[in-house]
């Protein structure tokens, strides 16, 4: 999982994150309108507080999809693949 850190799914996660980000925090600051200060300020605070828990819960998601490949003994590999897959339920409809 440590290898993924800078892959391109996780750098699209990151760009539509702070998009997400930017935009409720410039959501909570024009809809308080009272105080330019202090409504940019909370703006500015919920848009990171809302960057980092989808950013923490993207990596605690990556670390439960990437557990196959980092287990050491075949059983373990086998359990976590098949919690993995069986949430990946389109996947059970694919043939070759």
């Amino acid at each position: 999982a440590r290898k993924n850190v800078f892959s391109s799914e996780t750098m699209h996660f990151v760009i539509i994150d702070i998009m997400a980000s930017f935009i409720i925090g410039l959501g909570i600051t024009l809809a308080l309108n009272t105080l330019p200060i202090s409504s940019l300020a909370l703006g500015i605070v919920v848009g990171i507080i809302v960057f980092s828990l989808l950013l923490s819960l993207y990596f605690n998601t990556c670390l439960k999809v990437y557990a196959p490949l980092e287990s050491g003994d075949a059983e373990n590999k086998n359990r976590a693949f098949n919690r993995v897959f069986s949430k990946a339920w389109f996947l059970h409809f694919y043939h070759n």
